[in-house]
C-alpha cells in the first residue's frame, strides 16, 4: 500500500518548508531549536508525508532566518504560488526634512532609471529568449523600486 497523494497545494507547501527548514540550517538545528525530535522534522521535510509544521514555527523560522538571501523564504513561495511577488519596504524610521526629500528623489531616480532599462530591452520591440532572463529581473527590479517610492509617499501622508 503506498502512502498519501498531496495535492499540488500540499506538494508546494511541502517544498516552501523543506527550503525553510534548510535556510534555517537543516532538519538537526531546527529540531534542536524547536526542542522536538529529528524525527518529527523529517516529516515536515518529507515530501511523501502529510505532516505539516504549524504556521507559528513557520513564522518563528522565518524569524530568525532574517538574514539569508531570499528571506522570507515560506512567505515568499506562497506569495509567488498566488501570482505575488514580496518588496522589502523602507523601514518604518524615515528620515525627517531634507533627508527624507532626498530619499524620495534616490526612489524617484531608481524607480525611473529601472523602468528605462526595461523600456530599452524592448525597443526593438522584441526580446530575445537569451534577453527574456535578464529584462525579467529588471522589471522587477522596477516594481521594486516603484513600490518602494509608493511606501516612502504612504509615509509622508501619514507621517
Amino acid at each position: 500500500m503506498s502512502g498519501p497523494v498531496l495535492s499540488e497545494s500540499e506538494r508546494a507547501i511541502k517544498l516552501a518548508d523543506r527550503d525553510l527548514i534548510a535556510a534555517a540550517g537543516g532538519i538537526a538545528a531546527v529540531a534542536a531549536h524547536f526542542n522536538v525530535s529529528t524525527g518529527l522534522v523529517g516529516q515536515f521535510n518529507n515530501m511523501n508525508d502529510p505532516k505539516f509544521m504549524s504556521a507559528a514555527r513557520r513564522q518563528e523560522l522565518e524569524d530568525i532566518t532574517r538574514d539569508i538571501p531570499g528571506h522570507p523564504v515560506f512567505t515568499r513561495a506562497s506569495a509567488k504560488r498566488h501570482g505575488y511577488a514580496l518588496v522589502k519596504l523602507p523601514s518604518a524610521a524615515l528620515p525627517d526634512g531634507a533627508g527624507l526629500h532626498d530619499l524620495l528623489g534616490d526612489s524617484i531616480r531608481d524607480a525611473s532609471a529601472l523602468h528605462g532599462n526595461v523600456v530599452e530591452a524592448w525597443r526593438d520591440r522584441r526580446i530575445e529568449p537569451c534577453e527574456a532572463d535578464a529584462v525579467r529581473r529588471l522589471a522587477i527590479e522596477a516594481a521594486e523600486a516603484h513600490l518602494r517610492l509608493a511606501a516612502i509617499l504612504e509615509q509622508m501622508v501619514e507621517g
